[in-house]
């Protein structure tokens, strides 16, 4: 399934965004002008650089979240921790 997603910034075009058949929904949260797109799918962060695969996020074992990506391509994000006890 191909799904067309516009980036945020100034400079908007569309990019074609494969999404995986199997697994949890993959929900893009931002692409930059380079065409790198972060997001969630379940509770992993990915990655999906021009002519690559989508890539997890390292998550340290937790649910994580990627927000957004800058134009030299740094992604934030989040990562939902939970402390023993």
């Amino acid at each position: 399934m191909l799904t067309p997603i516009v980036s945020p910034a100034a400079e908007t075009f569309p990019v074609n965004l494969m999404l995986r058949a199997a697994g949890p929904p993959a929900t893009p949260q931002a692409v930059n002008t380079s065409g790198t797109i972060v997001g969630t799918s379940g509770d992993d962060a990915f990655v999906i650089r021009p002519g690559c695969a989508m890539a997890r996020l390292p998550d340290f074992g937790f649910s994580a979240t990627a927000m957004e990506v800058n134009h030299a391509g740094w992604i934030t994000g989040s990562v939902l921790a939970r402390l023993p006890g």
